[in-house]
């Protein structure tokens, strides 16, 4: 029998749901963009220079936007609620061209940095400046940095607190800056000890490297573009959804190269010029839309369950299907 490296999204019990509950038709994948400035970068935070050049939000948002269109597909916008509250208008535009948005945090500081009390005045903060901006409800989400993880998990109780019914902040990877044990790798539930669900979509994560992410930023730069068409077609084969991300600074010629200490200052920089490119031809060939449309063409009840623990316990997995969406 197969082993968990057989299906990039999950082992041998969920793969063979997902062959059960596959229906016909080609699969549609996750579309994301994080709308953050490149100043927002834990990297450029954390090692660049203060205070940063000047914002490039309001520059780079109409090239992803122009891409976009030119390809006819939309997506997931999780925006900072700073850049709903400062930009309302850009948020708007966005709305306007068909993309549903979500949140992505208000400052974009991890979630380890503020603490229960901090993240609960962000989340409610992101949502009001999001939905009066945008004239829409917002239920998704999307940390900031990939931060929910591994000593931060006391965090999911309060995304569901603040309206938040879809998640996409888990990654079942395993690199040194993020990564949770026994995360599925295929869409699922993620359930609550009141019983609560959120329902999630994680980074996506290929199969020869298991604990490898593809699907979008740094990953999407660096990466061969063999290696991310694999991954996708693995996941179609079996009838599942991978969530693809970006930022629109990387689409920015304009973007600033700033000193930074390494690994940071590769991972911020590596491969900008090749974005576009790399992107668009992923649009081309592939089927997208956001993740609130997603939602409508998965069974969520059949599948699988992830209870996470939200103390400092190793979380713990259950297992059980994954379904096709088209």
């Amino acid at each position: 029998m197969a082993g968990d490296d057989a299906f990039p999204g999950t082992g041998p019990t969920l793969e063979r749901a997902a062959r059960r509950a596959a229906v016909p038709g080609p699969v549609t994948h996750g579309l994301t963009i994080d709308l953050e400035d490149w100043s927002d970068t834990q990297a450029v935070r954390l090692y660049g220079p203060h205070p940063s050049p000047p914002p490039r939000i309001q520059e780079s948002t109409p090239l992803v936007l122009e891409l976009l269109a030119r390809h006819g597909v939309r997506g997931t916008f999780f925006i900072l609620g700073r850049i709903a509250a400062s930009r309302p208008a850009l948020v708007r535009r966005i709305a306007a061209a068909g993309h549903r948005i979500g949140s992505h945090g208000f400052s974009h500081r991890p979630i380890g940095e503020l603490g229960p009390a901090g993240l609960r005045r962000e989340l409610t903060a992101s949502r009001a400046a999001l939905e009066d901006a945008a004239g829409m409800t917002v239920e998704a989400h999307r940390c900031p940095s990939w931060s929910l993880r591994p000593g931060t998990l006391w965090a999911l109780p309060i995304i569901a607190d603040c309206g938040f019914r879809v998640d996409a902040s888990l990654s079942p990877g395993g690199t040194p800056f993020i990564g949770t044990p026994g995360v599925p790798r295929a869409p699922h539930r993620v359930r609550l000890a009141d019983g609560r669900a959120l329902r999630e979509f994680p980074l996506g994560v290929g199969a020869v490297w298991p604990r490898m992410p593809f699907s979008g930023g740094f990953f999407l730069r660096t990466l061969p573009p063999a290696w991310t068409e694999a991954c996708l077609l693995g996941f179609e084969h079996r009838g599942v959804p991978a969530v693809l991300y970006a930022h629109p600074w990387e689409f920015d010629p304009g973007t600033p190269r700033v000193r930074l200490p390494q690994p940071w200052g590769f991972m911020q920089h590596h491969g900008l010029e090749r974005m576009t490119e790399r992107f668009g031809a992923l649009l081309a060939r592939h089927r997208f839309a956001p993740l609130e449309e997603l939602c409508a063409g998965i069974d969520w009840d059949r599948t699988a369950v992830w209870r996470a623990e939200t103390d400092s316990r190793r979380p713990r997995s259950r297992e059980g299907t994954a379904v096709r969406t088209g």
